[in-house]
């Protein structure tokens, strides 16, 4: 019985736009690519790489969100959590959100040896989710206190 690949694409986010940021990047994109490839059960998918200093514009995670969403992606492997984001609840709900689409799409970061589509990081990352929402109301109730 032949199982259907996993499109899988890759997300890179440096912090420049110099010269050896770029070679970074490229680096990068044939390492995860020659990786996906030698996965039996994948197929690669294309990679998503930016290039942002202070700015944060991250235009090819919003394209590779709006792919995702589009049902043209199953995995997004990446080499960590703060590649996604340095912010904890833009990481958790970025996955929760493509946990629920309907073709769920999870993502696979590499340093932490972590997917997000395992039952304990859905668990895990909905406590997160709870416990920032939790610090937000506090903090908003906390300024409407001082008015």
């Amino acid at each position: 019985m032949l199982e259907n690949k996993k499109r899988v694409a890759s997300y890179i986010r440096v912090g420049g736009k110099d010269n050896a940021f770029i070679q970074m990047i490229e680096v990068e994109k044939e390492q995860f690519e020659a990786g996906i490839k030698n996965h039996e059960n994948w197929e690669f998918a294309g990679c998503y790489a930016d290039s942002c200093p202070a700015t944060g514009e991250r235009s090819e995670l919003m394209r590779l969100l709006d792919d995702c969403r589009a049902g043209k992606i199953d995995i997004i492997v990446t080499k960590g959590t703060s590649r996604i984001s340095k912010k904890p609840t833009e990481i958790v709900n970025i996955a929760l959100e493509l946990a629920m689409l309907k073709n769920p799409v999870g993502i696979y970061f590499m340093e932490e040896d972590s997917y997000t589509l395992s039952s304990v990081e859905i668990f895990c990352l909905g406590g997160l989710a709870a416990i920032e929402s939790e610090k937000q109301n506090q903090t908003e109730n906390e300024v409407d206190d001082d008015d």
